[in-house]
């Protein structure tokens, strides 16, 4: 939650942490957040209602410096993909710019995502569809859909996932159809407390580590990714931190 005032959901001793300012860890034991609150404060079921408009501009530091914004809008709960009915649309486009070393990159993409809200934190991904600039279009089918069920995790809880499906581009350089099996693990971490360029907010921490070597940490707050840490086959890791972000227009 943004830190505005006392609010029901954190207890006085969570607040004595969150004052703090720092990434420390919120509660555990009989002081922390029960985990239907924690719930609560981690996912928010609003993000996947026809219209929803999420706009974050983020810092991004570490490997690299720079800064991105990603924006995303629900354009449908009944849409197919692949023969499925009744899924989430969601349009998304990223933008921004950074620099590693001495080279500056440009990152640009928009892409279109199928899911299904299954409970609080849990989402089912049917597939994914991008549009590159050169009049490539890039497809993953997720078969069987792949389950993020990281809303389910205990505290301290680590789950391991399975996604599989194939991947396949058209346009100037094809490429594929290409099978893939792919194994991420997520640990639900806690409620840390994070002083970030958009104000103060607890966010739930979540570590993904994947079968090809990438590890990243993740702090959502009602389903958005306040910060991020990723590394990648690089030295340091890449941080993005939340400079300001709204859904439907008002402030998170």
């Amino acid at each position: 939650m943004r830190h505005t005032g006392t609010h029901r959901h954190i207890s006085a001793r969570c607040w004595s942490v969150i004052a703090l300012g720092a990434l420390s860890a919120c509660g555990g034991g009989d002081g922390g957040i029960d985990q239907q609150a924690e719930k609560a404060l981690c996912f928010d079921g609003s993000v996947f209602a026809v219209g929803a408009k999420l706009n974050i501009d983020y810092v991004v530091s570490g490997f690299a410096t720079g800064a991105r914004t990603e924006t995303s809008v629900v354009l449908s709960d009944v849409a197919t993909f692949n023969g499925s009915p009744n899924l989430v649309e969601r349009r998304i486009t990223t933008s921004g710019t950074s620099v590693r070393g001495e080279t500056n990159y440009g990152a640009e993409s928009n892409f279109s995502k199928y899911e299904k809200p299954l409970g609080p934190g849990v989402t089912g991904l049917y597939g994914t569809v991008a549009n590159g600039r050169f009049g490539q279009q890039r497809t993953v089918l997720f078969n069987p859909p792949y389950e993020d069920r990281r809303g389910e995790l205990k505290r301290g809880q680590e789950g391991v996932f399975t996604s599989q499906g194939i991947d396949t581009t058209t346009g100037t350089v094809p490429l594929g159809p290409t099978s893939f099996t792919r194994q991420i693990r997520i640990k639900f971490v806690g409620v840390d407390s994070l002083s970030l360029p958009a104000g103060q907010y607890a966010a739930c921490r979540y570590d993904i580590r994947t079968d090809d070597g990438a590890f990243s940490s993740e702090w959502i707050y009602r389903g958005v990714v306040v910060r991020q840490e990723r590394t990648t086959n690089t030295p340091d890791p890449e941080i993005l931190e939340m400079k300001t972000g709204t859904l439907n227009g008002a402030s998170l």
